[in-house]
């Protein structure tokens, strides 16, 4: 697998940094990051954490599997709204705790590959059991690469204040 495989893409981090100045969230520092000099016409590329950076440089921290890994909760709190059983416009208020899904006698999440018809994806997801005792689905993410599956939860955990 290509090294840059590994880790999430540009966009992704940069929509990652954006999201989290946007909600004072501190970003963990990475062993990578994405990285270009501010000079026109450079691009980004794949660089080692360099520990005072370079000022002529702009960087975009990114992470790898493992990394994120460690970042992704076990569990979170969600807040449930759920009408009531009579015609009202009010409405009961639940927390559920949400977990990663587990593999018997496992501490790790279900992460794993479908098909979808065309190619390969990578998901990751959380459940959680409803009200009435019973199973339910809970936030799902694909991707092409297990990294990239990785930040969008990452990603949305963070926007929905979650983390």
């Amino acid at each position: 697998m290509e090294k840059n495989k590994k880790y999430i893409s540009l966009e992704l981090a940069k929509e990652l940094r954006k999201v989290a100045d946007d909600n004072n969230f501190e970003l963990p520092e990475g062993e990578y990051c994405w990285g270009k000099p501010k000079r026109e016409n450079s691009v980004y590329v794949l660089v080692k954490k360099i520990n005072n950076g370079h000022s002529n440089w702009d960087y975009v921290r990114t992470y790898d599997v493992p990394e994120l890994g460690e970042m992704l909760p076990n569990t979170y709190k969600k807040t449930i709204y759920h009408p009531k059983n009579i015609p009202s416009n009010n409405e009961y208020k639940y927390e559920f705790i949400i977990s990663f899904m587990r593999v018997v006698e496992k501490e790790q999440p279900i992460v794993g590959k479908v098909y979808n018809g065309k190619e390969e994806l990578y998901y990751i997801a959380y459940s959680f059991v409803n009200w009435r005792g019973k199973e339910k689905e809970g936030e799902e993410f694909r991707a092409k690469t297990e990294a990239e599956a990785r930040g969008k939860m990452y990603l949305y955990l963070i926007k929905n204040k979650l983390i």
